[in-house]
């Protein structure tokens, strides 16, 4: 098992080389003599075997034309956050049957829904998957039962739907709320909304001109000069935790503004 898993590392090291194809088979053959001894070795539980069967149900349907099949076959009709309510809770509850079907289902939404948000606010959505991968842990450990589990990733999907209804009513834009929602996190360092706001709108100004050059988040120099910026924008401002709040600016400039784009300029 051992040489089986270093020779499958191995392999995509050397895969343009020509001799590759001719140890290809012999790859595949220990690959699969491997897989079949470690089923020996390490049995899973009927509960295990349950959550495969699950998975491998819905990756097959989603690799073919079928993946709609799959949903229905678990009442769900729209493959977005909007279909976790308290509808479809109680449906749940009335039938009673498939919810480990419909809990994974619904653990893929909410993992797409964040896969997606998590470009335009890297520290709240970071949070929230693991909000996500903690109510499905929890409930494979058996600290609650599906439908619990399925409101829990309710709560998380309502947060994330106010969220979007208080970032309309505050005014902001989703490049400003990231930067807000950093600012507004710590409350030792700065309270009021309107010097959020403004402190918000020259941050990613700052931001915006630096992400204009090419590959400007390798470059030391212009991550530097961008800092000090920054600093300068929340120096006198900013109360307390400054350092930490820089750091957050930074990591989440870098995240969202990664791809060079010339219309941030």
């Amino acid at each position: 098992m051992l040489n089986e898993k270093k020779l499958s590392s191995l392999a995509p090291i050397i895969k343009s080389h020509a001799s590759i194809n001719v140890i290809a088979l012999d790859l595949i053959f220990f690959q699969h003599v491997g897989a079949a001894v470690r089923k020996v070795k390490y049995p899973s539980t009927n509960i295990k075997k349950k959550q495969d069967k699950i998975k491998d149900l819905i990756h097959r349907s989603i690799e073919s034309e079928d993946v709609v099949d799959v949903f229905q076959m678990a009442g769900i009709e729209r493959f977005d956050i909007s279909i976790i309510n308290d509808d479809f809770l109680a449906t749940a509850k009335e039938q009673k049957t498939g919810n480990e079907l419909k809990l994974e289902l619904l653990r893929q939404i909410m993992n797409d829904e964040i896969k997606v948000r998590s470009m335009k606010n890297l520290v709240k959505y970071r949070k929230l998957k693991e909000e996500v991968e903690k109510i499905i842990s929890d409930y494979h450990n058996h600290f609650f039962d599906s439908l619990v589990a399925m409101e829990k990733l309710r709560d998380v999907a309502r947060q994330m739907q106010e969220e979007d209804e208080r970032r309309n009513q505050l005014g902001l834009t989703e490049e400003e709320e990231a930067f807000y929602e950093i600012l507004a996190k710590h409350p030792n360092a700065v309270q009021d909304f309107d010097l959020i706001k403004e402190l918000v709108q020259k941050i990613l100004a700052q931001v915006k001109k630096s992400a204009s050059q090419p590959d400007w988040y390798k470059k030391d120099d212009t991550k530097a000069k961008l800092q000090l910026a920054v600093k300068s924008v929340l120096r006198f401002k900013v109360k307390a935790e400054l350092q930490e709040i820089l750091d957050e600016i930074m990591e989440q400039a870098e995240a969202r503004y990664k791809e060079y784009d010339m219309s941030v300029a």
